[in-house]
């Protein structure tokens, strides 16, 4: 068996050239030991071929290499086991090729740790298939960054009424002012 240094000295083409099989009874420290250029020289089949204990060992600097044809072929069982950090580092390309399944599958904290970007990225099916429980966090989400972006749009109930009592409202005093 190849050490993890073996592993990571592997050519682009070298690593290529592995068998499905190969690739899947890599260690999860031979897969850590992987290059971007290695990464991303997985074919699909090879993706496909990753365990989900591979897939929790990738870095976060290892899941944006994976190619977009690469990320439509992880299963949805991949996919639920990829890191907060992990999915917040793909390209809106990768999160484009999310599959329906997969989308329905995201955990809260997931689709917490998704920027606005990838959030747009998500095709109108995907979306569509949200469940109610992801659509009530991607609200929460989006009024929380309004709110970041302007403060203004916060109703402070408290301020307000202190507002009100401090300054009193003159009406019908009979001065006629």
């Amino acid at each position: 068996a190849l050490s993890a240094s073996q592993v990571g000295a592997l050519s682009a083409t070298n690593f290529s050239a592995l068998a499905d099989t190969q690739v899947a009874a890599l260690s999860n420290t031979q897969v850590q030991a992987l290059t971007s250029a290695g990464i991303a020289a997985l074919n699909t089949a090879d993706v496909a071929a990753l365990t989900t204990t591979q897939i929790v060992a990738l870095t976060s600097t290892q899941t944006p290499a994976i190619t977009t044809a690469g990320v439509a072929a992880l299963s949805t069982a991949q996919v639920v086991v990829l890191e907060t950090r992990d999915l917040a580092t793909m390209t809106t390309g990768q999160i484009a090729a999310l599959n329906t399944a997969d989308t329905v599958a995201l955990t809260t904290a997931q689709i917490l740790g998704m920027t606005s970007s990838q959030i747009q990225a998500l095709n109108t099916a995907n979306v569509g298939a949200l469940t109610t429980a992801q659509i009530v966090v991607l609200d929460a989400l989006l009024k929380l960054r309004q709110v970041c972006c302007d403060p203004r749009l916060l109703k402070l109930r408290a301020a307000s009424t202190e507002d009100d009592e401090a300054v009193p409202v003159a009406e019908g005093d009979g001065s006629g002012v």
